[in-house]
């Protein structure tokens, strides 16, 4: 039986080629294992690089210019006090937003000086910043400082000469001019850095000092909420310069940030039929809408809310809810269909009174009526009492007075009943853009003495 010709040589090639298959299976082996390992570790980071992005969003801080009543600032002031409050937020631990990216969304937006708070938040949101801290400055005077004069440098002419004055001198005096030539640019050269330092360093502000009053507030944007005792707060530098005043506001962004943090938190689960409905937190807009047969999730101070709900052709009434941190605050509610129910209010276009002869006649009637009336009561009040003779009572004689009251009585009344006859009467009616009548307006008339408890008051439509 023949053998295969270079046997020896075939069974070391398959031996070499089983080698070979085996170390191609272990190294793909080991190929997966380590692309199994990279994407782990690729997934871990991701997990973890979503909340560290999203908590660093939250702890940005969007700091808006000042509302100033009551005096001016200068430039120089506007930085020291957004210098301080930028310094005090990374005190905190917190990211201030910078005045180039503010601005340009501002501009972006064209939103202008943005004072409102509902601007204010929108421009926060565009930014990722978790907070918005306001303030307004209320001062007793202007504030401009002026900067120093720099001390200028030396000419550099004069600096180009010196050294060619030195070259000249020095031409054939050995190592010790060489060496005092040295010397002497060194010094020069010190001095220029020392002229350069004088021009490039800022200036240094003087001016007045004045009564600084500030009032700060700090919007969670997270939260779409303010903590109470991070609302409107007060705080005041009286007789402070720039640097003070700064340092005041620095402080009490602080204690905002503190307060912030401090303020216990607790959720409302919102479930509205029909779904879809923006929901407006005490004036604030929340960026999602409520899902459909799902629970809205909302994170908020512990603490009373106004919630509104908007959506094209429903409509429902202001909710008030209360928030506690022991657990969530279920709400239920269910829109109703069509617009809501709109307080008419008519306004007149037109009011028309009575005639001024009327109304003249009429208070003049009222009151020569009122006056012979009473007159006329005076009179008949004395019938049937003894004459008063010097002083002394004649009864052997009396007063026959009722005749004479009566005939002041009687056209007393008359005047009386005619002049509010004259008031009395209906005046010409117009109608209103909607259609409805319209009366004139009330109108009263009084006669009597001020002051004696008794007159006359007629009131009505003139």
């Amino acid at each position: 039986m023949t053998q295969p010709l270079f046997s020896g040589q075939n069974s070391v090639a398959k031996d070499a080629m089983t080698t070979f298959r085996g170390s191609s299976q272990n190294a793909a082996r080991r190929r997966k294992r380590s692309l199994g390992l990279v994407f782990s570790t690729v997934s871990s980071l991701l997990a973890l690089g979503g909340p560290s992005s999203a908590l660093a969003a939250e702890k940005q801080v969007a700091i808006f210019e000042p509302k100033v009543e009551g005096g001016s600032l200068g430039e120089i002031e506007r930085q020291a006090l957004d210098k301080a409050l930028a310094e005090a937020v990374k005190e905190m631990g917190y990211s201030p937003i910078s005045k180039r990216d503010l601005d340009d969304v501002l501009q972006g937006e064209k939103a202008g000086k943005c004072e409102s708070a509902e601007c204010q938040v929108r421009v926060a949101r565009l930014l990722d910043a978790g907070y918005v801290l306001r303030y307004k400055i209320s001062l007793s005077s202007d504030v401009i400082e002026t900067p120093a004069k720099s001390v200028p440098a030396k000419k550099e002419k004069e600096k180009e000469k010196e050294p060619e004055k030195e070259k000249t001198k020095g031409k054939g005096k050995g190592k010790e001019a060489k060496e005092s030539k040295d010397a002497k640019e060194a010094l020069e050269a010190q001095a220029q850095v020392q002229a350069q330092a004088q021009v490039q360093a800022p200036p240094v502000p003087t001016g007045p000092v004045a009564n600084w009053k500030f009032q700060a507030s700090l919007f969670n944007v997270t939260l779409a909420a303010t903590a109470e005792s991070a609302q409107n707060q007060p705080s005041e530098c009286p007789q402070c310069s720039s640097a003070q005043a700064a340092q005041n506001i620095a402080e009490l962004a602080k204690k905002l940030l503190i307060a912030d943090k401090s303020q216990a938190r607790g959720t409302i689960e919102l479930t509205t039929t029909p779904g879809e409905v923006s929901v407006i937190l005490d004036g604030v807009e929340l960026v999602q809408k409520t899902p459909e047969g799902q629970p809205l999730v909302i994170k908020t101070f512990t603490g009373k809310h106004t919630l509104k709900l908007r959506k094209t052709d429903y409509w429902l009434e202001d909710q008030k809810v209360s928030v506690s941190d022991g657990g969530p605050t279920s709400l239920k509610l269910q829109l109703k269909p069509g617009e809501p129910p709109k307080e008419v209010v008519y306004v007149p276009t037109e009011v028309v009174q009575r005639p001024a002869w009327r109304i003249g006649l009429g208070i003049v009637g009222i009151a020569v009526g009122a006056a012979l009336v009473g007159y006329g009561g005076l009179v008949a009040s004395v019938d049937g009492q003894a004459v008063l003779q010097d002083g002394k009572e004649d009864f052997t004689r009396v007063y026959d007075t009722k005749t004479k009251g009566i005939a002041f009585i009687v056209p007393g009344a008359a005047f009386l009943i005619g002049g509010v006859v004259l008031l009395a009467l209906p005046g010409e009616k117009k109608k209103t853009s909607d259609g409805k009548s319209l009366a004139s307006a009330i109108q009263n008339v009084s006669v009597g003495t001020v002051g004696s408890g008794t007159g006359l008051v007629v009131q009505g439509r003139f």
